[in-house]
């Protein structure tokens, strides 16, 4: 939270990304073991049908299961792998500026958003009214950009809304997952994307 002049602001937020990676480690070992546990199942399905598969001995109805089996595996290998990408750390420095918004990350890498740019889109995630209990880090702000979710303190969350807002972005505010949260006290999401 360190040099603040007027239209441009730096904020440290390494000790609030140590924490949701944490969470984020959690989520990382659900996910690979449950590709481990898909991988081992396709292995095991293909090792009972491949070799009769090649000799040409299979009938229609366990080669449709065979292509059944197979192309469910591949969906959920699909959509499990974008959920492995999501748990990428977060950053260590976070600037915004009347030009771009641009997260350091701990890699060294830098993801940037730059406010004239037509394509740019962002999402902002406000949990302040979910119970402690649910909020895995000291803040209950977060922003997504590029598959990195990086948590905020509130001050950063602001200026980037502000910045968003000021570049005349269309902002959409939905309340998140009903599932995991009572209505009442679900974050709010702001999707973020130039207008």
């Amino acid at each position: 939270m360190a040099g603040k002049d007027g239209l441009t602001a730096t904020y440290d937020v390494s000790t609030l990304n140590t924490q949701l990676d944490r969470a984020k480690s959690r989520k990382r070992l659900v996910i690979i073991g449950a590709l481990a546990l898909i991988v081992i199942w396709a292995g095991i399905f293909l090792d009972l049908f491949l070799p009769r598969l090649l000799a040409h001995q299979l009938t229609v109805v366990p080669l449709a299961g065979l292509v059944v089996v197979l192309g469910f595996t591949a969906l959920f290998l699909l959509t499990l792998i974008p959920g492995l990408r999501s748990t990428r750390s977060g950053g260590a420095k976070v600037h915004v500026d009347g030009t771009e918004l641009r997260i350091e990350l701990r890699s060294g890498q830098a993801l940037s958003l730059r406010w004239d740019d037509p394509r740019a889109c962002l999402e902002l995630y406000d949990f302040s009214a979910a119970p402690r209990s649910r909020v895995n880090v000291d803040t209950s702000f977060s922003v997504r950009l590029s598959d990195v979710e990086t948590a905020l303190p509130r001050e950063a969350f602001e200026a980037i809304l502000s910045s968003a807002r000021d570049h005349h972005f269309a902002i959409r505010i939905v309340r998140g997952s009903g599932w995991i949260y009572p209505a009442s006290v679900a974050p709010q999401i702001y999707y973020i994307k130039s207008g």
